[in-house]
């Protein structure tokens, strides 16, 4: 019984594994069939600008962590607090990006520039958040 088991959840597993693959390949495809530099390197740049500052994530959670642990004065809840917008900014960015592969050309670029925009604001507000919470932490 526990043979069959662990052979059905195996299964499961490599099914899922080779289901979370498919959209991150077909959206790399779909983008590159747009045949449009304009857009490639428009979108080339958002996904760098959010690149640099994913690897953060978890730096932020880190310093939110060791700032509660700190007390609850107002100067550390309000850096816990620009911590906590700012990875709320990140989650909201990532899950609401999508290129609008239907539309002409044009329109694609307009939402590009808008995401762009965002997608710096976003990169900005995670540095600022952590540069504030990095200050209080040595101090």
């Amino acid at each position: 019984m526990k043979i069959r088991l662990l052979i059905i959840v195996s299964i499961f597993f490599l099914v899922s594994c080779q289901n979370s693959t498919e959209p991150k390949q077909a959206q790399t495809s779909d983008i590159r069939e747009m045949n449009s530099t304009m857009v490639q390197q428009k979108h080339d740049e958002i996904i760098r600008i959010h690149d640099e500052v994913m690897p953060e994530m978890s730096t932020m959670r880190r310093y939110k962590k060791k700032l509660l642990k700190m007390g609850n004065s107002d100067e550390i809840m309000d850096a816990v607090t620009a911590l906590e917008k700012a990875d709320e900014a990140m989650m909201d960015w990532m899950a609401n990006y999508e290129i609008p592969k239907t539309r002409p050309e044009k329109e694609r670029l307009s939402y590009l520039n808008k995401e762009l925009v965002r997608v710096t604001n976003m990169n900005q507000q995670i540095k600022d958040a952590l540069a504030t919470a990095e200050k209080l932490i040595n101090e």
